[in-house]
């Protein structure tokens, strides 16, 4: 039973409050609501071509929406060239050096199978949990969806209209996985997965990537004692 199903009926049986209407965070012309990571106009270091927000520039910086999220789901379809590396980051945390960190559903050109699949494979949970092993991206150039539920301490990754990550925060499971992520090395690292609202971030990683049909709704939060 998915996540969306539980909300919708409650533990009790009981019907909940609906969603929120999808929003648009990319209206497929221009890049507003969106600012780079210092929090500055986007610039040219990454365009719309085609209804497609794509990154042109060595060292476009992230790019992060000006609205805020904490329970939710979101979907964006995103393709990459071969080799490419990205992700589509939520709930962050700035750092005081102003860095943003939080959860990402890692973008991510995977080599073909023999290999297993890893925290850094793509639509993992990156450097915390591992996909699915039979659920992979498509080809180079070719159009992936990615969904993201996250409501209270409870993750779904979704890649392709199947689900490949799932993990409570709340549980022993999270905090050993975080504790044996790479975050771990850093003080304070607890703090960035705190669960609160955030932007959502598409990432510069160095590789060519597009993205498009960037949509959010805003999903109830979960009952006291649910959490």
């Amino acid at each position: 039973m998915t996540l969306l199903v539980l909300l919708a009926i409650g533990l009790s049986g009981t019907p909940e409050r609906a969603p929120g209407p999808w929003i648009n965070l990319f209206d497929g012309r221009s890049l507003r609501g969106w600012t780079d990571a210092n929090g500055k106009p986007v610039g040219n270091k990454w365009t719309v071509e085609d209804g497609c927000i794509r990154r042109v520039s060595t060292g476009a910086m992230d790019i992060l929406t000006k609205r805020t999220f904490r329970d939710f789901e979101l979907e964006v379809e995103w393709k990459i060239q071969p080799k490419a590396n990205s992700g589509i980051k939520y709930r962050l945390h700035q750092m005081p050096d102003g860095g943003w960190l939080g959860p990402e559903f890692q973008i991510m050109d995977d080599p073909a199978p023999p290999v297993p699949p890893h925290k850094g494979s793509c639509a993992a949970l990156y450097s915390i949990k591992e996909p699915r092993a039979d659920v992979r991206q498509k080809k180079p150039g070719e159009w992936n969806v990615a969904r993201i539920i996250a409501v209270g301490p409870r993750i779904e990754h979704w890649l392709n209209g199947e689900k490949v990550v799932e993990i409570d925060q709340s549980t022993p499971e999270w905090d050993e996985r975080l504790d044996k992520s790479k975050f771990a090395q850093h003080e304070g690292y607890r703090a960035w997965f705190a669960r609160e609202a955030g932007p959502v971030l598409l990432q510069d990683h160095g590789g060519g990537v597009w993205f498009r049909k960037v949509r959010i709704r805003e999903l109830p939060a979960p009952a006291a004692g649910r959490r």
